[in-house]
């Protein structure tokens, strides 16, 4: 699985309505859903491939909008909201009530994940609708990293995935059905990356250099570069086999032995008759 952070190239847009409820999770970390991100990154990488493509922090501008995670790859495209809560908690539907530490009532809790998940699913649809790219149905999925953490559930709006079920999640997201080819996967890539950064060709290149791009033509101020770093459908036995000078000498003089060895035999055999 190929990450790319975002947050790490571009400089942070004037924080918007999502971005300000997102941090209210927790004030004292500007970036609150950290460790959550690394370990739902960590642990897709050990199982996904490199047509997988994991985008961190993606900024929209319409609306002023941080993504904290997408996966793009053959199997759909999924946004992630990754949160590190802990507590008992209660999904109904669009509902998010915590339990109280004294007593056995619940009340609504701040800020609501289901609908911050679907409401950034939703505009990510509309900019990629915008962008003319066919991206089908885009899943919202909430990831709570934190094992301290029990949810009941009737119905909610948004998937969620728990600590104790990520490896099952990863297991059906590898045996789901194919929905995107590569070409599509690039059209994605591509208009995430290029949306919102009215970036100098500085600050352009230095992203390229980050992501090992490789044979790049001259930058444009106003674009970056398509993102065309994915494998191709190639057979193994297609690809250039990777021998040594000192492994093909072997191999030269091998075959050079063996041309000997049956000469030798011919000759022995006609001399004989």
């Amino acid at each position: 699985m190929k990450i790319i952070d975002q947050d790490e190239s571009i400089q942070d847009l004037q924080s918007g309505y999502f971005s300000r409820q997102v941090s209210r999770i927790n004030p004292s970390s500007r970036h609150p859903k950290a460790s959550a991100l690394t370990v739902l990154s960590s642990n897709l990488e050990k199982f996904l491939n490199d047509q997988y493509i994991f985008l961190k922090n993606t900024k929209l501008q319409k609306p002023q909008i941080t993504i904290p995670a997408i996966l793009v790859g053959p199997t759909g495209l999924m946004l992630f909201y990754p949160c590190d809560a802990e507590g008992v908690f209660r999904a109904l539907g669009e509902k998010w009530e915590q339990l109280k530490k004294r007593g056995q009532s619940y009340v609504p809790a701040r800020p609501n994940p289901l609908i911050l998940g679907q409401e950034m699913a939703d505009a990510l649809a509309g900019f990629l609708t915008e962008q003319q790219v066919d991206c089908r149905m885009i899943e919202p999925i909430l990831f709570f990293a934190n094992p301290n953490i029990h949810i009941d559930t009737n119905r909610p709006a948004v998937k969620m995935v728990l600590p104790d079920n990520l490896d099952r999640f990863i297991g059906g997201l590898l045996k789901a059905e194919v929905v995107f080819d590569r070409d599509t996967i690039r059209k994605i890539i591509n208009a995430l990356m290029i949306d919102t950064r009215k970036v100098d060709a500085a600050v352009a290149r230095e992203v390229q250099d980050e992501f090992a791009f490789k044979d790049l033509p001259a930058i444009k101020s106003d674009r970056w570069k398509p993102f065309t770093d994915l494998p191709r459908d190639e057979p193994v036995m297609a690809q250039k086999v990777p021998f040594t000078r000192q492994q093909w000498f072997m191999l030269m003089l091998l075959i050079f032995t063996n041309i000997i060895i049956l000469t030798t035999l011919v000759v022995v055999v006609l001399t004989s008759g």
